[in-house]
């Protein structure tokens, strides 16, 4: 997809998402029969809407910054997760003030001019730097960084060099990334963090209420702990990562099947039932969530690099609609789930359900290791080249 293409997709999606906010607003104004079929509409607007600008978004991420790619992955986390976080703080006040609608329009008023001023800001003749794969021509030596010792970079650019430019592409589709291993665990993986971040979404709330006696009033702040700690992690702790993200990205995700033990807590650890161990448990995933998060797509264009050097930019693009249907899929799953668990076990059991899940599809993600291993294998390669 040109780069035009992409900027105009991601502005459309910004003003869907921002009208759809005035449909909510709308709400209390229809019939009661009405209320629940277009609360699905608008959400499903919304949806769209927020599909159209992601995809583009971490696409254009990787476009106009490929060597600081992961800088601007934890600072777009980071104002997400804030996002996260003032959210229902904000929302509960503003609820409180003027009743359900003034939330909505408050929000679709901002996302409005932060539209408005994203068409200034992107112009549309802006050109992202050169990708890896499209900077050598034929005849041009080979020019290596060698204060960049990460074995992908290296070997993306060898391989870049070696290829029979002669040779005709081969079109490339969603499928053919798939089929690959440390491709469809990456996707897994972010499957299971919106799976993570959404699991809560229709009970959290009405287990801190019942069980600890909390107004609804109160419940935004405690819900935003986790936001805020994520948000303090992606952008102190994980921007910094450069090699083996593989390991952060397997750590960080046991750590959040782990935690979901605590939210309860689970009743065969013998721990009395107190709210700050709930937030600590929070707390926790927030900080252990952002590394699997901000590294993973990085990660995986790394690794397209070295699996499609001639058509990088395209697998990249393909590589940002699968990561945003992996958003998607669970946002839309894991309510469901977390719903019918919490009603069949209880809010305490559910949670530890929950969290088996996540440590298997963790072990999942073990022979990416191994494959990667076996990718930055190039010694031979880059001597000869040398």
């Amino acid at each position: 997809m040109k780069l035009n293409n992409r900027i105009l997709i991601l502005h459309i999606g910004n003003l869907v998402q921002g009208l759809s906010l005035f449909g909510f607003a709308s709400l209390p104004y229809l019939d009661e029969d009405l209320f629940i079929p277009f609360s699905l509409i608008f959400r499903s607007i919304q949806g769209f809407g927020s599909a159209m600008y992601l995809t583009p978004f971490y696409a254009l991420i990787n476009s106009f910054w490929p060597d600081t790619i992961e800088q601007k992955m934890s600072q777009a986390e980071f104002f997400t997760s804030f996002g996260w976080f003032i959210g229902p703080v904000f929302g509960s006040l503003l609820y409180q003030i003027g009743g359900f609608p003034i939330p909505f329009i408050a929000s679709g008023v901002i996302t409005l001019l932060i539209a408005s001023v994203l068409i200034k800001i992107l112009d549309h003749d802006m050109e992202p730097n050169k990708i890896s794969d499209e900077s050598s021509e034929r005849g041009q030596s080979l020019q290596i960084d060698h204060t960049n010792t990460d074995p992908l970079v290296i070997n993306d650019t060898i391989t870049s060099v070696i290829h029979d430019e002669d040779e005709p592409e081969k079109e490339i589709g969603y499928f053919h990334l798939l089929k690959h291993y440390e491709i469809s665990a990456g996707f897994l993986t972010y499957f299971t963090l919106s799976c993570v971040f959404t699991f809560y979404n229709p009970t959290y709330a009405v287990f801190v209420e019942n069980k600890y006696d909390k107004t609804p009033n109160t419940i935004g702040y405690y819900q935003s702990m986790g936001a805020l700690t994520y948000s303090i992690a992606s952008i102190f702790l994980v921007a910094r990562i450069k090699q083996h993200k593989q390991y952060y990205i397997f750590i960080g995700s046991m750590i959040c099947g782990v935690a979901q033990f605590f939210y309860g807590p689970e009743r065969l650890l013998g721990l009395e039932d107190h709210l700050w161990i709930t937030l600590l448990a929070q707390m926790t995933v927030g900080v252990a969530s952002a590394y699997p998060f901000v590294l993973s797509l990085p990660f995986i264009n790394e690794d397209l690099g070295y699996l499609y050097p001639d058509q990088k930019e395209k697998a990249i693009n393909l590589s940002s609609g699968l990561f945003n249907w992996s958003l998607a899929f669970g946002e839309l799953v894991s309510p469901v789930a977390s719903g019918f668990l919490t009603d069949t076990f209880g809010f305490e059991r559910a949670s530890s359900i929950f969290g088996l899940w996540v440590l298997l599809s963790t072990l999942l993600y073990l022979p990416v290791f191994f494959i990667v291993k076996n990718h930055t294998k190039i010694q031979p390669k880059l001597d000869l080249v040398l």
